[in-house]
């Protein structure tokens, strides 16, 4: 059986409000890097995929998230970390997004070739 769960993000903002399904963490140490966290649990998904309960519709609670522990480098390596892995992630995103358009300009003109 397939697991899936949801994406971790960290929001950084003032008066953010949110809803849906949504567990909101905090780090028992004041010194970490917020994005950089994210990027930890979702890259060890695999420690989450036992919590999981559900079939159709799964859910993760609370309770069962916390007895997970994450270990991390010194905040200063964190930040590094994190604002390199979020470089990456803008230029995945740019890749894609030209990669669509060339796909869009490549049917387009095969449309023009062959009326």
């Amino acid at each position: 059986m397939q697991f899936g769960t949801a994406q971790s993000n960290a929001i950084m903002l003032d008066n953010v409000k949110l809803g849906g399904d949504i567990i909101i963490a905090r780090s028992k140490e004041s010194n970490v890097y917020e994005p950089f966290v994210s990027y930890q649990i979702n890259a060890q998904k695999s420690k989450l995929y036992p919590i999981t309960v559900g079939t159709t519709i799964t859910h993760m609670y609370g309770k069962d998230i916390a007895g997970i522990a994450y270990k991390f480098p010194k905040v200063d390596e964190q930040e590094k970390i994190g604002k390199s892995l979020e470089s990456l992630d803008s230029l995945i995103t740019l890749h894609q997004r030209k990669y669509e358009k060339l796909v869009n300009i490549k049917k387009a003109l095969l449309q023009k070739m062959f009326v």
